[in-house]
């Protein structure tokens, strides 16, 4: 009995650890595209404010496109908004997502007398929120995150996918004039 049990734990651990080595390649793949398509020049397309977004926010918007050629390779979007901004980056092999990051920046907090009276315009803004979203054939395989959300909302996967189409769309056309 003890042997059996020995041998189901071998093919087990086993098991975990061929998956985690064919994860680390997935992840040390991603980061090569990644730097890959950070390090050559690119054609870009910018959309502003309400051509992104539909509406307007506190501080704008900006989406910017990076082409290799005809093909959308980087997507950035940057929101301004009363509390600071969010930016994230999508990026693109054979055109599906294969990574994402999401930064979220918010003013430094003000108080007079020990009272809270709102952000600090004048001062740097303070990284609260990181996401890294690492994706193989359109599914997420991992997701690293680091800091809370302004808001305490959870990531929402089809959220995100749906934003990065929404996007894509949005600069293709664009691109296209």
């Amino acid at each position: 009995m003890a042997i059996r049990f020995f041998i189901t734990a071998l093919v087990l651990l086993n098991s975990m650890m061929v998956f985690a080595q064919a994860e680390k390649e997935d992840i040390l793949s991603i980061r090569a595209e990644y730097n890959r398509i950070n390090s050559i020049s690119t054609r870009r397309v910018q959309l502003e404010n309400e051509d992104v977004l539909g509406h307007m926010t506190d501080g704008g918007a900006t989406l910017t496109g990076y082409f290799e050629g005809d093909i959308l390779v980087k997507a950035v979007v940057w929101v301004g908004l009363s509390y600071g901004n969010v930016e994230i980056e999508y990026y693109l092999k054979d055109s599906e997502l294969f990574f994402g990051f999401e930064v979220e920046r918010t003013f430094a907090k003000k108080y007079e007398e020990g009272e809270f009276i709102g952000g600090d315009y004048a001062k740097d803004l303070e990284t609260g929120f990181e996401g890294r979203y690492y994706f193989e054939e359109g599914e997420l395989i991992r997701d690293l995150e680091k800091g809370e959300r302004m808001f305490g909302d959870a990531f929402d996967l089809e959220a995100f996918k749906d934003a990065a189409q929404e996007f894509f769309d949005l600069l293709r056309k664009k691109a296209e004039g």
